[in-house]
């Protein structure tokens, strides 16, 4: 078991997606989407200025390519609707439809460019993990995260992920995110107040 983090500079709900029974890393964070494995844990906190807390912490179930992930029907519901009246339509994070040959297009989305054109610089980005990472066992907790334990201020990091950690500060950690309560405990940080559409995915 493996143990990445990093910081969610921008919680809007898109990366990571926390909704409809699954936590997915699909856009950003490639070198994490390339490299860890099932099993594994990522904790994703807020930046420093909001004091580092924890927006969510994920064992990985699943990795898969865009392709399954978009063929998968369990995660249709993640393909954004650009035209949909609450921020939870607007947000999912399954935007690379497969097209012939070997290729995606990027669907309207948090990506894409404000009038919905394929943003190239993104996709390009995004595309590069070549994998997507879902977990059914997280905590997020968005707009309101909770205080990092102190015998885990290592996890802090300012760009970039950290992924070098002993196996048993691993175990530790592990330990301490299956005493937490499970799945979506609050909307994204970057949603309007409000919006209470979040709760129709728990």
């Amino acid at each position: 078991m493996r143990l990445f983090s990093y910081v969610v500079t921008f919680d809007t709900g898109f990366a990571p997606n926390p909704f409809w029974g699954f936590l997915t890393l699909a856009c950003c964070k490639p070198k994490i989407r390339l490299t860890a494995s099932p099993g594994d844990l990522v904790v994703g906190l807020a930046p420093s200025r909001f004091g580092s807390g924890v927006v969510y912490v994920a064992r990985i179930d699943e990795k898969m390519t865009f392709h399954q992930y978009w063929q998968d029907p369990r995660f249709e519901a993640k393909r954004p609707r650009a035209d949909g009246a609450s921020i939870l339509d607007r947000c999912g994070d399954n935007i690379y439809q497969p097209v012939e040959p070997q290729g995606y297009r990027q669907l309207h989305s948090a990506h894409s460019s404000k009038g919905g054109e394929e943003d190239e610089g993104a996709k390009h980005h995004d595309l590069s993990g070549r994998f997507v990472l879902a977990s059914s066992d997280f905590s997020y907790f968005g707009a309101a995260p909770i205080p990092l334990p102190d015998a885990f201020r290592s996890l802090i990091v300012k760009r970039g992920h950290r992924s070098r950690f002993p196996e048993g500060f691993v175990a530790e950690v592990d330990a301490w995110r299956r005493s937490l309560p499970k799945g979506v405990q609050d909307r994204p940080q970057r949603w309007r107040d409000g919006d209470e559409s979040w709760r129709e995915t728990r």
